[in-house]
């Protein structure tokens, strides 16, 4: 389970890296036969799931990776099971995104993220994507950037009629 690969990996990383210093992620195993996703999160932003013009927030419990050695991170890290149906947009991404700035300070945020995906909702995936790295970039108006994008798009096909 995605938890369970979390609590794993954790217990390495602990190990391995110097106090202070951690790793988010968000971890998702998507079985394509019945569209579950189950995921875990370890202090990453949370999922966007837009199912029918609505935007929905997908936030497992669980902190950084290396945070902890382990009873802490094995105690609050959950695991949520997302059924995504025909039409939906599941989108994972860095903080990148909704931290990029513009000229005036100002986040690109999740409210933007969301009204971006939700506008684009019935495209394809790339089409989606694009969308998304358009308004970011528009939005940043020639700002440099100062962290990673990173977008995952997976968008569930339509049932043939």
């Amino acid at each position: 389970s995605p938890a369970n690969v979390l609590t794993k990996t954790n217990r390495v990383l602990y190990t391995e890296m110097q106090r202070g210093m951690f790793v988010t992620m968000f971890y998702a195993i998507l079985d394509p036969s019945t569209g579950i996703a189950n995921c875990a999160c370890a202090g990453h932003n949370p999922a966007l799931l837009v199912r029918s013009a609505e935007a929905h927030w997908i936030r497992p419990s669980g902190i950084p990776l290396g945070h902890d050695a382990g009873p802490r991170f094995e105690e609050r890290i959950g695991e949520t099971p997302v059924e995504l149906v025909p039409d939906d947009v599941f989108v994972i991404y860095s903080d990148g995104v909704t931290e990029a700035m513009n000229v005036w300070g100002e986040e690109f945020g999740e409210i933007r993220l969301a009204q971006v995906v939700t506008k684009h909702a019935a495209s394809d995936a790339a089409t989606i994507m694009q969308a998304i790295k358009d308004e970011i970039y528009g939005f940043m108006g020639g700002q440099p950037q100062s962290d990673d994008i990173t977008i995952v798009v997976l968008k569930r096909e339509s049932q043939p009629s």
